[in-house]
Order: structure tokens, then sequence, then C-alpha cells
């Protein structure tokens, strides 16, 4: 499997990295400003203790997701449409694609892209990570785990230890998130006072 990320900032960065160091074929697409300080490797860490170092491709141009099997957007929601319509002008028919953003309507915008481009869209996965899940909407129904790309798609997160959830209620938990995103700030506004 050809993994591609893009948006290389944080969780494109931090998921990558997972992905990478567990020997997946992956470029980082992304900024420049980003990617130039990755030149030497990327190090990733987390609050468990783990650890883990890659040097996955870098790449600043959508070009570089033609040849991917798997494309994660991770770009933040509001830049959901200009990354749909400069990949849909490179992507491979039958790439899946996947976001792991914060919100509800981006899958909307990315399936659409990858209607018009013929690539799949879909169905939906729930990544969680410790106290915190992330919603995420992948490009074919993953629940039928027999299809080949699904299962490539799960194993490759379970060789780096991303946990990951099949699912077919995915709008259903995305609203829960946020539900649950919107009490977390409330709590804290009620903690300050």
């Amino acid at each position: 499997m050809v993994i591609a990320v893009f948006g290389a900032g944080a969780i494109g960065c931090w998921v990558g990295g997972k992905l990478a160091a567990s020997g997946a074929n992956l470029t980082l697409i992304g900024r420049a400003r980003i990617l130039d300080q990755l030149t030497d490797g990327l190090a990733i860490s987390d609050f468990e203790g783990g650890a883990a170092r890659s040097t996955p491709q870098l790449a600043t141009t959508p070009s570089a997701a033609a040849h991917a099997s798997l494309v994660l957007v991770t770009v933040k929601s509001a830049q959901t449409a200009e990354a749909a319509a400069a990949l849909a002008d490179v992507l491979d028919p039958s790439a899946v694609v996947v976001s792991l953003q914060i919100g509800v309507r981006n899958a909307d915008v990315l399936r659409a892209a990858a209607a018009s481009s013929g690539a799949r869209g879909d169905g939906a996965v729930q990544r969680h990570e410790a106290r915190r899940d992330v919603s995420s909407c992948v490009g074919r129904d993953p629940a039928r785990r027999r299809d080949p790309a699904n299962a490539e798609l799960l194993a490759a997160c379970a060789r780096a230890s991303l946990m990951i959830e099949a699912r077919r209620d995915m709008l259903a938990v995305q609203w829960a998130k946020l539900v649950i995103n919107l009490n977390n700030a409330i709590a804290q506004l009620q903690a300050a006072l």
C-alpha cells in the first residue's frame, strides 16, 4: 500500500510518522516551511512514553498523491474544499481517501471530489486515542472487512499501533464527538470561574 498524507501538520505528521515508523511506504505532503524541518527525519512521541523515528518521503505538491492507494487528508476543515479540488486532479481512480479531520462535513466535500475523480468515498472509520475519540471517514465501507483496501488500511493502522475501529454509524459518532468537544469547552469555562 502506498500512502500519502495530505496536510503535514501536527496530526498529519503524527499519524504519518507512526505509519512510516511501522514500515509503511508513506509520503508527507505539506508546506515547505514544515517539511524543511523534517529533512533529517521525523521523531514522534506520545504521552504514554512511546517514541519512534522515521524518514518518510516529503513533497510540497498534490501530484505526490498520484500513485497513492490511500490518501489521508489532515488539513484544517476550512481548507477541505481546496484540498479536495487539488486531489481530484491527481488521484488514481482506485485510491481510497480518508479524512482525519475534526468536523462532520469534511467527508462530504472529499466524497464529492472523489466522485469527480472516480476515487471511492462511501464508508467510515473511527480511531480511538486514550480518552479522546478522533473521527475519520474512509473511502470504502469499512464494515466490509473482506474488501482488500479495508483490510490493508486496518492492517497498516494495527502495525502502527493506531487504534481504529470500523463503523457504519460514523455520522452519529462525529456528531457525538462534536457535542463532547463543546461540553469540554463549557466545562473549562466553568472551572475558570
